[in-house]
């Protein structure tokens, strides 16, 4: 509406901004067109009365109304619009020396938090790496511990194999070494058996003496050879034991050792 002051027509944006104010004098379109009508009405009073003149009065003073009622939905509609709508950063603009310290900050928190999540990490692994390992050990071993097996049978298996060893003789042949290999290997078997058992030690040697100053010698030697290997409690690293000190007690005696 052109404001009835100064007859100045403001465009949309400065109706949105001030529906009731004019933006070019200042005057407030209400007042103005009160005083107006006020001025119109004293002017017809002292005039003859004039019907037409009165509903003019009227008719401006509702239409100013209806301009003011206007401007505020408009007004309200803009602001309403704006709340609801979406807005996208694309751009900020910070000061370098802001950025920096910013940054800064940023970094210096984040040690204590690395830390912290490091630690959590650390205590997991351990945590879970203990709880595999004992359900590994108890898979393999059992929960209840078994009864120590008996020496005695090794004991006879040792001996057994020690008096089943034939004599050496000055030139053998081959066949007669790989005879007395071949019994060597399972002495070897034996005496490692009864070591993973828990045989001990004095009861080997025990064992495998008596069978001629030669033999004596040469089981000694194997037993100490067997007794300095170390005592597994799972069954498959105690038979990987006697395996690979069997076939190192055959490859000795191949090479002369026995």
């Amino acid at each position: 509406m052109k404001c009835p002051k100064c007859s100045y027509e403001p465009t949309l944006a400065e109706q949105s901004a001030s529906p009731d104010i004019c933006p070019s004098c200042g005057a407030v379109y209400a007042k103005v067109l009160a005083r107006q009508a006020e001025e119109a009405a004293a002017n017809a009073e002292g005039a003859p009365r004039d019907s037409g003149l009165k509903e003019q009065v009227s008719a401006r003073m509702l239409a100013a109304r209806e301009d003011v009622a206007a401007g505020r939905a408009r007004r309200s509609a803009i602001e309403e619009r704006e709340r609801n709508s979406e807005r996208v950063l694309v751009a900020v603009r910070i000061p370098f020396l802001s950025l920096v310290w910013l940054m800064t900050k940023i970094v210096l928190a984040a040690i204590p938090a690395l830390l912290l999540a490091a630690f959590i990490v650390f205590a997991l692994a351990t945590f879970f790496g203990t709880v595999i390992s004992s359900y590994k050990q108890y898979s393999a071993a059992g929960i209840t511990p078994s009864a120590p097996p008996s020496t005695e049978s090794f004991e006879q298996r040792i001996s057994d194999s020690v008096a089943a060893l034939a004599p050496r003789v000055a030139v053998p042949s081959q066949a007669d070494i790989a005879a007395r290999c071949k019994t060597m290997e399972e002495v070897g078997a034996s005496v490692m058996s009864g070591h993973q058992a828990g045989m001990r030690m004095a009861d080997a040697l025990v064992a495998v003496v008596g069978h001629g100053s030669h033999n004596d010698s040469v089981m000694s030697r194997l037993v100490t050879s067997a007794y300095e290997r170390p005592r597994h409690s799972r069954s498959e690293e105690r038979v990987r034991q006697i395996d690979t000190f069997k076939k190192e007690t055959y490859e000795w005696c191949v090479r002369g050792g026995f």
